[in-house]
């Protein structure tokens, strides 16, 4: 089949000037006008002496100028609002709300009506004016400006939330319960991101669990040490490894061998991770719900 050329584009709509009527939706048989369902009917090829009626030319200019509004509304890439009498085929595309649903399951008035909005297994929002809506349910980003985060978006800042209001995002990070509000079954919790980082796993029992900051530990060991005095406490990573009492002739006194080194010993953040805290820079993050 040969390619169809792009026929001419319009400078405006068909009958822009001309004087039309205004077509019923539906006229009885003997009216001799036309209507929406019926256009003309069979008064109208009757001959004028046996009673007949003459179409109205303004009835003509009248459906004429509805199909080019139509063409010329898709010429200008118009897309239809949706309706909910309509019956939409996988394929279709409405305009809904400032957005652009493509329909994935066929749905309407002689099934099952679902608006675009309110159903992602039959609509699927491509477009919109608020691009931020686009992204799926539980996708997340960093917020790096000062101002407020985008409109059906939260902080990941461990806040506690509604199933009911926020019910997508519960079915989809929250699925085992492990995110319930211990303190309110009707809510469930926002993993806190505040001073984290995101760090990948190989399980899906894995995500979303939290993990602690921490540094590996230090330690060493000097031998080949001994003093015998009495023994200060030791403070901070260094510390006497082996104590024992002895007795001179004049007093009793303490004598180490060695001394050890432990970092964890004086700040409990050595030793409480394999990994070490890269540099990083603040941002806030949201998660969409």
């Amino acid at each position: 089949m040969a390619v169809f050329t792009e026929p001419t584009q319009w400078t405006h709509t068909l009958g822009n000037n001309a004087d039309v009527s205004t077509l019923p939706d539906d006229v009885s048989s003997s009216a001799g006008i036309a209507s929406l369902q019926k256009l003309w009917q069979q008064v109208n090829q009757l001959p004028l002496g046996t009673g007949g009626v003459a179409p109205a030319r303004k009835d003509f200019n009248a459906l004429f100028k509805l199909l080019g509004d139509s063409i010329f509304y898709a010429m200008q890439g118009g897309i239809a609002s949706y309706n909910a009498g309509y019956d939409y085929p996988i394929g279709a595309l409405v305009k809904y709300n400032n957005s652009i649903y493509f329909c994935i399951q066929a749905n309407g008035a002689e099934s099952t009506v679902v608006s675009p909005d309110s159903n992602r297994a039959y609509w699927l929002q491509i477009a919109s004016t608020d691009p931020w809506s686009l992204f799926p349910t539980g996708f997340t980003a960093k917020w790096t400006s000062k101002n407020a985060i985008p409109s059906g978006w939260l902080i990941m800042n461990g806040q506690s939330v509604s199933k009911s209001t926020y019910a997508d995002l519960n079915a989809f990070i929250n699925s085992d319960g492990s995110l319930n509000d211990s303190g309110d079954s009707s809510k469930f919790i926002i993993p806190d991101m505040t001073g984290r980082v995101w760090q990948g796993c190989s399980s899906y029992s894995d995500v979303l669990v939290a993990k602690e900051a921490g540094l590996p530990n230090i330690y060493g060991h000097m031998p080949g040490i001994r003093r015998i005095d009495a023994l200060t406490d030791s403070t901070g990573a260094l510390y006497w490894h082996s104590v024992d009492t002895i007795a001179l002739t004049t007093r009793v006194a303490q004598a180490a061998s060695d001394i050890n080194f432990d970092a964890g010993r004086g700040n409990s953040l050595y030793g409480g991770s394999s990994t070490v805290q890269p540099k990083a820079r603040y941002a806030l993050m949201i998660i969409k719900a």
